[in-house]
């Protein structure tokens, strides 16, 4: 009868060795699991929107990300003498030979740079916006403006002009004006592109529309031009 019991206790202690044995091999497989869940959200949290354009590579225009654009509409504002000797100014035909680019040809196309709006002016090149003052603006609201070149904001009064290192070229033809309207989705918002004939006169190519969510670009490696 002893050796009875002795030999059934033998197997039940065996039993518990072997069943520990798996449990303990059960444990180890949770734990990987928990590890390689833990290592996709790493990679999903790094995930950014962020495109950078404009860095050391020379990217051109082609490369910004598509966003919400719009054409740009041309006008002429002429000086017009009344006969009785007073000055006034009103519409006049735009000349497309004379602003360097016809109507139609630019789009504002829009990003965000921080918490900011910022305009491309696709197909407007360095040698069309030389010597023209670029302005972003709000309808019944404020416009911030930057020269290309020197000069070409004359008359603006210097509480309108954007900071330095807000007008910049990157990729060699890719201009981008980081304006100083804070980002709030849907707003309407606006780009000019003004060419001052002296006297008063100008031309100019501008329109505004609504613009919602857009994507985020760095142009920290971009050219300044003012």
């Amino acid at each position: 009868m002893r050796g009875y019991r002795s030999s059934a206790l033998m197997t039940v202690m065996t039993g518990v060795l072997l069943f520990g044995g798996f449990a303990a091999c059960g444990n180890d497989g949770d734990d990987g699991g928990t590890a390689t869940t833990t290592s996709s959200s790493t990679i999903e949290t790094a995930t950014t929107t962020t495109s950078t354009i404009g860095s050391a590579d020379g990217l051109s225009s082609g490369d910004l990300p598509p966003s919400t654009a719009f054409s740009l509409d041309s006008r002429r504002t002429v000086k017009i003498m009344s006969p009785d000797g007073s000055v006034s100014y009103g519409d006049g035909p735009f000349d497309e030979a004379e602003f360097g680019a016809p109507t139609g040809s630019v789009e504002a196309v829009w990003y965000r740079v921080g918490d900011t709006w910022a305009v491309h002016f696709k197909g407007l090149s360095p040698e069309q916006a030389s010597g023209k003052c670029l302005a972003v603006f709000q309808p019944f609201g404020s416009e911030r403006s930057s020269p290309y070149g020197p000069g070409a904001c004359d008359g603006v009064a210097a509480e309108s002009l954007l900071p330095s290192g807000s007008l910049r070229l990157c990729g060699g033809d890719a201009i981008v004006l980081i304006s100083n309207l804070t980002v709030a989705p849907p707003t309407e918002v606006g780009a000019r592109i003004v060419q001052r004939l002296g006297d008063g006169e100008s031309q100019e190519m501008w329109d505004l529309g609504e613009v919602g969510s857009v994507p985020t670009i760095d142009v920290s490696g971009c050219q300044t031009i003012s």
